[in-house]
């Protein structure tokens, strides 16, 4: 159940991303990649000893998100 949160928060932080962003990427481009980070922010929590949907776990999932967020933003501005 708590992927189905992970990716929920991902996907809204994608949409969040491509409202304020808005460097000419596509909709489905940010979606994606907050869902990936987000996936990725809740199995390296999970990975360490991090268990389900606490305040650390949400939090740890909205880092992922935005890490890849931001990541893509930076080598698209370079690009």
């Amino acid at each position: 159940m708590s992927v189905v949160v992970w990716l929920a928060l991902g996907l809204g932080l994608g949409w969040l991303a491509s409202l304020v962003a808005g460097n000419g990427a596509s909709r489905p481009t940010y979606l994606t990649l907050g869902a990936i980070g987000a996936l990725a922010g809740g199995f390296l929590f999970a990975l360490f000893g991090g268990l389900g949907l606490t305040g650390p776990g949400i939090i740890a999932v909205v880092i992922g998100a935005s890490l890849v967020l931001t990541l893509y933003l930076g080598i698209r501005r370079r690009a």
